[in-house]
């Protein structure tokens, strides 16, 4: 629906508010993004007696990015998650809180997975036989078996040492203390013992987001810098690119610190390329790529949305952060690790407590991955110059491919 600038002004000038030029020439040309603008300027905290509303604002409500606020037709950037430069000190009152609210939120989620269970409160356990509860990790002992979980009523020890109980197989390796889940117990002798776990986890039966019409991305990984002259994998993904016969394209170029001439060269190579988005949070971009409208430079791991499907994109600086709690996992098994948490790991806020992902790319420094979560697909990729492997997806068919540029 088309609307003049005077429109948009008055719009504006209704809640309180003036627009600074820029941020009026990018209302002009997305006049949908008012209403939602003005909601989540609402949410930004900036102080109400500021009336006038800037690029800085616009970018802070929809992504910010090195090349400017990012829209077209297809594309949103849904929520960043950068990660903290310096530790803060929390005090003992904060730290309370931020748990209580995480055992809250699951606990929420998990009444109603959990809803043909008899869900108690450990202070009104007495001498039932089988019973439920929803519990937070408080101490776990891997040679004993035994886990100190508690709820807001109190605490107690449970047993996981027998063998062939469903869910406990993870047990030695995977749960970690401040985990949030619920538990199925029996009563045997003095022993609380735990038969099933249940977790705050992504629902099973969840509807395939698809679009409507052909969209295809391509992924691929360069956390080494910018590639060799005389690489003859390079030119071979230049070519493939330049041959790909897609109606709209995407590429994702993870990690890419110093890549610009080859984020440069992308760009030029097809005129069915809507956005490259390239993760680079130790990038130094060069004028010619700030200036590049097709080329969008994300420094954090970001939450994207292309016509309804949701793509996480991890950083290496933020999937370091999680694999700290599992080490001996590898990154698709970290990632699944988060989903079945909604992303509640840490003293963070949770990545995955919405709605969640509908794929979700990690860089790798070793071999290329791929798996299906519960509808989530996970693909890791590699180190562009180690594996010159690469791969697509096809979001109207929700189909992958990986694609061997040796």
């Amino acid at each position: 629906m088309a609307i003049d600038k005077k429109e948009i002004v008055s719009r504006f000038l209704k809640e309180g508010r003036q627009l600074e030029p820029e941020a009026l020439n990018f209302f002009t040309k997305n006049p949908d993004k008012i209403n939602v603008f003005l909601e989540r300027f609402k949410e930004t905290g900036l102080d109400e007696s500021r009336s006038t509303v800037t690029l800085e604002n616009v970018i802070d409500a929809f992504g910010r990015v090195d090349s400017g606020p990012v829209y077209s037709s297809e594309i949103e950037i849904i929520k960043k998650f950068p990660i903290e430069g310096k530790k803060q000190k929390i005090s003992v009152e904060k730290y309370t809180s931020f748990y209580n609210k995480r055992y809250d939120a699951a606990r929420d989620i998990l009444l109603e997975r959990m809803s043909k269970l008899k869900v108690m409160s450990i202070n009104k356990i007495q001498k039932q036989r089988e019973f439920s509860l929803i519990v937070m990790v408080r101490e776990k002992d891997p040679i004993e078996g035994t886990l100190l979980v508690e709820d807001p009523t109190g605490s107690m020890m449970v047993c996981t040492r027998e063998e062939g109980v469903t869910g406990l197989g993870e047990f030695n390796n995977n749960i970690i203390e401040d985990d949030v889940f619920g538990v199925v117990c029996t009563r045997a002798e003095d022993d609380i013992k735990v038969k099933k776990i249940v977790w705050p986890d992504i629902q099973l039966k969840r509807k395939i987001s698809k679009s409507e019409e052909p969209i295809n991305c391509l992924f691929f990984s360069s956390l080494d810098g910018p590639p060799p002259k005389d690489s003859k994998s390079y030119k071979k993904l230049l070519d493939w690119i330049e041959n790909a016969k897609f109606e709209k394209f995407y590429i994702f170029a993870l990690e890419s610190g110093d890549v610009d001439p080859l984020l440069g060269k992308i760009s030029s190579k097809s005129a069915n390329i809507f956005k490259i988005i390239a993760t680079a949070p130790t990038t130094l971009m060069k004028n010619d790529i700030n200036k590049n409208e097709k080329i969008v430079i994300l420094r954090d791991s970001s939450m994207i949305s292309i016509r309804d499907v949701k793509i996480f994109l991890f950083t290496h600086e933020l999937l370091n952060y999680y694999k700290k709690f599992w080490p001996q996992n590898d990154e698709i098994n970290v990632t699944i690790n988060l989903l079945k948490r909604r992303g509640d790991v840490g003293i963070k806020e949770p990545l995955f407590f919405g709605s969640p992902p509908d794929i979700i790319v990690v860089p790798t420094l070793g071999l290329t991955e791929s798996a299906n979560y519960k509808g989530t697909t996970i693909i890791s990729i590699p180190q562009f110059s180690n594996y010159p492997i690469v791969w697509t997806a096809d979001l109207k068919t929700r189909g992958i491919n990986k694609v061997d540029l040796s």
